[in-house]
């Protein structure tokens, strides 16, 4: 019975992770549930307060697998952070995959690459696999307009702007409070939604994320950063590749491929990526 495992603390442009190779553990999905709550909060055996869990499995087509979960044991969905994250961790700590570049994984059922450059850490995507403009939800008795975009998580994005008659201010307080309405909107189902909320000064995009499975604006959200892109990409009002700053202050960069009808075919997040420290943690 396994008592205690090698817990890596990761900083993805300040989106925080605990990080575990699960290849040394084997750890089930039950399991990791259990260990996805204890290792995001702060307890009796754990310090750090992380916005998720990277298990690295082992793969037999791939690099390595990654499952990522929510503080609250949630799963199935894309992290753009975690993935850069789960890049750097294999790149440096995994010895059958020590230093190459680009390295293939999957998570939540489809495979990326990643890979080392300038910037930090880049992560390659596919094209959204939905997008929806101009999508109008009402709260209370205002209407709020935004863009759906699906990049294997899904999110609604929102001009700071045009909330004027709602929030007055761009501080993380406000927003936190009037995001679970979108959050938990009916027009997105069960599941709720990512929620984005931006302003632009120049060319930077500062973005603040309210993420499903948190519940709360985290440091950085990496498919939120893509997803408002994919937003301003289609309202033609941005300069790519963009730069875009989430509440950690440290900036996470995205850019397209398109095709000859000027359609996203690839999706590049790139930043910084860090791991700040190792640590033993008792789980019995």
């Amino acid at each position: 019975m396994i008592s205690e495992i090698e817990v890596y603390r990761m900083s993805g442009a300040g989106n925080l992770f605990s990080v575990i190779d699960n290849s040394k553990y084997n750890f089930n999905d039950i399991e990791l549930f259990e260990i996805a709550v204890m290792l995001c909060s702060v307890n009796q055996r754990n310090d750090f307060m992380a916005e998720g869990l990277l298990a690295i499995n082992e793969s037999i087509i791939n690099d390595f697998d990654v499952k990522y979960l929510n503080p609250d044991g949630s799963t199935g969905m894309m992290c753009g952070n975690g993935g850069r994250c789960a890049v750097d961790f294999a790149v440096s700590k995994l010895l059958n995959i020590n230093k190459k570049s680009p390295v293939r994984f999957s998570m939540a059922g489809n495979v990326y690459t990643g890979e080392l450059v300038s910037e930090g850490i880049r992560l390659t995507l596919p094209s959204p696999t939905k997008i929806i403009r101009d999508k109008s939800i009402k709260i209370g008795v205002a209407n709020i307009k935004g863009t759906y975009v699906d990049v294997s998580s899904d999110h609604f994005v929102i001009n700071f702007s045009d909330l004027s008659a709602i929030i007055s201010s761009f501080d993380v307080t406000e927003i936190e409070e009037f995001a679970p309405n979108v959050r938990f909107h009916r027009d997105f189902g069960l599941a709720g939604v990512n929620v984005n909320i931006y302003k632009k000064a120049g060319d930077v995009v500062h973005l603040k994320t309210f993420e499903r499975g948190v519940e709360k604006v985290t440091g950085a959200c990496g498919t939120g950063a893509i997803s408002t892109a994919v937003h301003l990409f289609n309202e033609d009002s941005a300069k790519f590749p963009l730069m875009i700053m989430p509440p950690s202050s440290i900036p996470v960069f995205v850019d397209f491929d398109t095709d000859y009808n000027g359609r996203i075919k690839k999706i590049y997040l790139s930043g910084h990526s860090e791991i700040i420290r190792k640590d033993i943690v008792k789980i019995k």
